[in-house]
């Protein structure tokens, strides 16, 4: 069975369509319109950006449990990833990985 994804720009959503959601919202929205779970990309909203990744993920695998999704998706910009220079791209990946 394929299972359904919703995709969200979640930092970009503070004066888009979806008005200021938090993840719970977004979560509860989810599963309340069928799908099996979503697609997070861009960074947190400004307003959770004092949070760590590891922070702002937690948030994100309690409203996963709580609305029983199976699917949870992080798209996460890394410029300079592609760079044809080694060192670039070793400091773009070193950049977004929590150690």
């Amino acid at each position: 069975m394929n299972k359904t994804i919703m995709h969200i720009n979640y930092g970009e959503i503070a004066g888009g369509s979806f008005g200021k959601k938090t993840v719970d919202d977004i979560c509860r929205m989810a599963a309340e319109t069928g799908f099996d779970g979503i697609e997070f990309r861009g960074e947190p909203p400004k307003e959770l950006r004092g949070l760590s990744f590891r922070e702002y993920a937690g948030m994100i695998a309690a409203a996963k449990k709580k609305y029983s999704l199976s699917e949870i998706l992080f798209g996460i910009a890394v410029r300079g990833y592609t760079s044809d220079d080694k060192a670039t791209r070793e400091k773009a990946i070193s950049d977004v990985v929590e150690k």
